[in-house]
């Protein structure tokens, strides 16, 4: 699949530094399919706290962009809903990321085509 645009948002350092290592690995073995281009502003578009992104940001990067299909790739901390940790589910801290992430994509569903 053709990437035309990449952007990242990680409040985690080194989760971010992963993330800019393994775009490079994919971008040198798939050099047709992401090219450099596709990585401009890959990492300081958004903010690196997602509960900071806004629709002003995503509307700027769909106007840098203007990609037909958005792919959301997310992962938030899950100790929330683990028997293990607290289970305090959808009311403990860490998954309010969750409602981030529904209004992030809500967002992406209004500026589609």
């Amino acid at each position: 699949i053709l990437v035309r645009q990449y952007y990242h948002s990680d409040i985690d350092p080194t989760a971010r530094r992963i993330a800019l290592h393994r775009v490079r690995e994919l971008q040198s073995r798939y050099p047709a399919l992401l090219q450099p281009e596709a990585l401009a502003g890959a990492f300081s578009t958004l903010p690196t706290d997602v509960t900071l992104v806004s629709s002003q940001h995503l509307q700027q990067a769909a106007h840098q962009s203007p990609a037909k299909q958005w792919l959301v790739v997310a992962g938030w901390p899950c100790q929330d809903f683990s028997t293990a940790g607290l289970s305090q589910g959808m009311t403990g801290r860490r998954a309010l990321l969750l409602h981030d992430l529904v209004r992030i994509i809500g967002t992406l569903q209004q500026l589609q085509p």
